[in-house]
């Protein structure tokens, strides 16, 4: 696999990226991924730099990015606001495509956790660049079991008074959240936007998932649009599939599904 670390001009920030491709000449497909909430690039043990070892093994090219305030961005985490992942998503995307390396034509997003919903988003207005799209542990419910509705509950007021809140988490020390953020995820519509998505769909949970109720992936295969939908649950998996716990760990096995997935949507093929 080769890697280059890049800065993609975003609409307001620079946006720190690593774009992997296969070790062979050519033009490749190619995906984006879009990192959780106050994580990173390279999301938890690596899995998302594991991935991009896998698909390049597969031909398959890729893009892992920060969002602001994440990761190596230097953007003020006060534009960590939904709107401005959305507008991240399409700069990274657009970029991508539009390298002398990539078959636009044959390009795919993947979303873990929130990332999931801004890749729904994605979906819903730019259903026609996307063949194939991935959900890990995808937090695009709505209602009483949506956890953003769970933070709101509990961080708004501190965010309607200080203008942020200060969320404590098990992945970063500093996650502060604009109010912003909880008002633009409030207000996103991520089932509607999938219905406007018919390419193919891989979602991907866990039977521990404490944070998204794993029940959420049926629901989100059943709202995107297209026919070609696969829903993959693993027993006993949490929110990030063990992935810190050896004894359970079953992230290779998600990195490997997903890698085939990929390789198999984006040259045509079924399943």
């Amino acid at each position: 696999m080769r890697e280059k670390s890049l800065t993609i001009r975003g609409e307001k920030y620079g946006i720190p990226a690593v774009m992997a491709f296969p070790d062979a000449a050519g033009v490749f497909p190619a995906v984006v991924f879009c990192h959780g909430t106050g994580a990173d690039k390279n999301e938890v043990e690596n899995i998302f730099g594991r991935l991009a070892a896998a698909l390049a093994v597969r031909g398959v090219a890729s893009m892992r990015f920060d969002f602001a305030g994440c990761g190596d961005s230097r953007a003020d985490p006060m534009l960590l606001t939904f709107k401005n992942e959305t507008a991240d998503l399409d700069a990274v995307f657009d970029f991508l495509t539009r390298q002398p390396e990539i078959d636009a034509k044959r390009a795919g997003v993947l979303g873990f956790s929130q990332g999931a919903r801004v890749m729904a988003d994605f979906l819903g207005r730019r259903a026609d660049r996307v063949s194939a799209a991935v959900s890990w542990s995808g937090a695009c419910a709505r209602g009483d079991d949506d956890v953003f509705e769970k933070w709101r509950a509990r961080y708004y007021a501190d965010a309607v008074k200080n203008g942020y809140a200060l969320l404590p988490s098990t992945w970063r020390d500093d996650l502060m959240l604009p109010k912003d953020w909880f008002d633009e995820i409030r207000a996103s519509r991520p089932l509607e936007s999938l219905a406007r998505y018919t390419g193919a769909l891989l979602v991907v949970a866990g039977t521990a998932d404490d944070l998204v109720p794993w029940t959420h992936a049926a629901e989100i295969a059943a709202a995107a649009g297209g026919t070609d939908k696969t829903v993959k649950v693993f027993d006993g998996a949490t929110h990030i599939f063990n992935a810190t716990d050896p004894a359970r760990d079953v992230s290779d096995d998600v990195v490997d599904l997903t890698a085939d997935f990929f390789e198999k949507r984006l040259n045509g093929k079924t399943v």
